[in-house]
């Protein structure tokens, strides 16, 4: 199988013509990897595009995105805020009650 991989004068000149000195093939074969996994590529197919014999090397290329983590937290925990404030009328019943229902 071609390895989808950039050639590595290709890679060196799309890092020089980006402008980013500190960047490195190697860097954007991990991210590469990640955004690949984020996307829903099954691990045994990274692993045959990255040519890895093991398994674990390719796991290893992986670093997820742990931002979503974060804002699941806050979400949860605005819900459990309101869940743990006194029980109050909900707009209807207040409504109902103004009519005199």
């Amino acid at each position: 199988m071609r390895s989808l991989v950039p050639a590595r004068g290709s890679a060196d000149q799309l890092v020089i013509d980006i402008g980013l000195p500190d960047l490195t093939r190697h860097g954007l074969r991990h991210t590469g990897a990640t955004w690949l996994a984020d996307a829903g590529v099954p691990l045994h197919v990274l692993q045959d595009i990255l040519g890895h014999a093991s398994i674990e090397t390719t796991r290893g290329y992986l670093h997820p995105d742990d931002r979503h983590l974060a804002s699941a937290a806050e979400q949860a925990n605005a819900f459990l805020s309101r869940s743990a404030l006194p029980a109050s009328k909900s707009k209807a019943a207040q409504q109902r009650q103004a009519r005199g229902l």
